[in-house]
Formats: C-alpha cells, structure tokens, sequence
C-alpha cells in the first residue's frame, strides 16, 4: 500500500511467493529478532542454547552462514554466536568496511552449486540498517523527489535514502529467489 514502487521485484513474482500479510518483527533490534528467530529454546543464554542450525544439523544438513555484516567475535554478540554454529561461514565485510548485498550472490552461487544433497544457507544481509545512503549502489538511486516532507530537505533526503535501500534489498531478494 506504500505510494512508491520500493519492491517492483518482488511483486514480479508474488504469485509464486508464500506471503505472510500483518507479521510483527519481536524486536526493533536485530540481534534481538535474530535471536527470537534462531533460538529453541525459551533462555537468556545464547552462548549454550540449541539452535536452528544446531537442528539442521541433527537433521543431516551442512549449514552455511553467509553475511555481509562483520564478525565480531564469535561470542561477542548473540549473532556471531549463532553464526559459529555453521559448518561454514563465510562474512564478506571487513570490521569497519562497506561493501553491498549484492557482492553475496556469487558466494550463494557458489555453495548452491556444491555438491552436498542436504544443505541450508542463512544469508544475513545488510539491508536497510543505517546509514541508508550507503546499503545501495549509485543505479539505484532512483527516488530524489523534493517537498516530499512536511520537516524538510534532511527528511526528504532521509526518506528518499531508506527508499533506494528498499529498492536495492528488493531486487537482492528477488536475485536471491531466482
């Protein structure tokens, strides 16, 4: 129902898609909905917690970590402690550095081409995480419109930065789909 165009991708292809209508995020936090997501068990230690992954595993499959976000130590922060869990894991930014969803397609392509019959891959991307302006490459910068706010040329900006970021992670999934 937004008034702009962000996901012209994904609505390509809707009909083949299983699309949840009025789903809540748990948290406003990353690691904090990531956790809720990947976590089994009702408990404040994820250090020791079963897993998603550690299911997958139990179950037969290689498990693959594919994430444009930095490692941060493996126990520093619930995310790279369940991260660790992969058979592979494969982070593609360095601490600090700035690289765009995108460049995580050719290592998908990679593991998908893997000989392994049972396989899961968590792709961790960056997404819409701020700063907007920097999640997207300059072809998709597509929405510049001015006046578009009632506060202002910053929040026209901001608001036009966070759409070019959806747009971006739009066509990313839909690449990550096909």
């Amino acid at each position: 129902g937004y008034y702009r165009a962000t996901n012209p991708e994904l609505e390509k292809i809707k009909d083949g898609l299983l699309v949840f209508k009025n789903v809540k995020s748990s948290s406003v936090h990353t690691i904090s909905s990531l956790k809720d997501m990947l976590v089994l068990k009702d408990t404040n230690d994820v250090f020791s917690s079963n897993t998603l992954l550690d299911l997958f595993h139990q179950a037969g499959y290689k498990t693959y970590w594919l994430s444009n976000q930095e490692f941060l130590g493996q126990n520093q922060t619930p995310v790279s402690s369940i991260a660790k869990k992969a058979d592979k894991k494969i982070f593609i930014s360095p601490v600090n550095g700035k690289k765009f969803d995108g460049e995580l397609i050719p290592e998908l392509d990679k593991i998908l081409k893997g000989t392994e019959q049972k396989k899961v891959v968590f792709i961790h991307l960056m997404g819409t995480h701020l700063s907007y302006q920097d999640r997207y490459p300059h072809k998709f910068n597509y929405f510049k419109a001015e006046n578009i706010s009632l506060f202002g040329d910053h929040a026209d900006s901001f608001i036009n930065h966070y759409d070019n970021a959806i747009l971006y992670n739009d066509y990313i999934v839909s690449e990550i789909i096909k």
